[in-house]
């Protein structure tokens, strides 16, 4: 019975290691300036635009269209991470989509803006979050696929950033 368990450590090396843990992804939850970060001088930088990527739309990616040569990237996707939820694709880490970094917070709004006031109020509450230039975060709650919103608005920080009071 002794001569087991050399024997299965002989055997150790031969075995392929196996992932004990899946990647932790943040959850959204700072809603710095709230549903108006224009009266808070955040600078708008662009609508991602929903492109949905099978036929049934449970899949989706929000795409930017910079002016200045016209290239894109993405922003956001919908039912990768899970079957409902947006992820805001962190904007300067490994793959971020900007090089334009230092400006510390960016802002991901949803849903259509009030006409007069500017503010994020006509779909669900709250619909702003916030998060730091290296990080990434997923929406909180569950979006059906049939209402995902058609785009997600991506705003920066003043530099230097003040928080508000």
């Amino acid at each position: 019975m002794h001569f087991i368990l050399p024997a299965l450590l002989l055997l150790l090396p031969l075995t392929r290691p196996t992932a004990t843990a899946l990647a932790v992804h943040s959850v959204c939850s700072w809603t710095g300036p709230g549903t108006n970060p224009g009266a808070f001088q955040w600078k708008y930088i662009c609508s991602g635009k929903k492109v949905d990527k099978d036929e049934y739309g449970i899949t989706a990616e929000y795409i930017c269209t910079w002016p200045v040569d016209g290239s894109e990237s993405k922003v956001a996707d919908f039912g990768y991470q899970a079957a409902g939820i947006i992820e805001f694709i962190t904007p300067c880490g490994g793959d971020g989509w900007t090089e334009a970094c230092g400006y510390r917070y960016y802002g991901l709004c949803l849903g259509p803006r009030n006409a007069t006031t500017g503010a994020y109020d006509g779909w669900r509450q709250p619909a702003c979050f916030y998060l730091y230039e290296y990080d990434d975060c997923e929406w909180p709650t569950y979006i059906n696929h049939s209402e995902k919103p058609d785009k997600v608005d991506i705003w920066r920080a003043p530099y230097p950033y003040v928080p508000p009071p």
